[in-house]
């Protein structure tokens, strides 16, 4: 199924909501829990490779990363 076939939206994303489709790119099958601060998403809850705990991602520092935040 070609492009022409979906419908497209077009929206204005802040560097921190395109920083978590990045990180979405990066672990397809990641399982975060979002904390939002104003509609950004500000950090993630990732579950440790073992499954006891949990390990911070901030969204500035992958913005960073990718290049988004200088």
């Amino acid at each position: 199924m070609g492009r022409e076939n979906k419908k497209l939206v077009n929206c204005q994303l802040t560097r921190l909501q395109a920083a978590l489709i990045e990180w979405g790119k990066r672990h397809p099958h990641g399982r975060i829990t979002i904390i939002f601060q104003d509609g950004n998403p500000v950090k993630a809850l990732i579950p440790t490779d073992d499954g006891l705990g949990f390990e911070s991602v901030l969204f500035d520092k992958v913005a960073r990363q990718v290049g988004l935040i200088p």
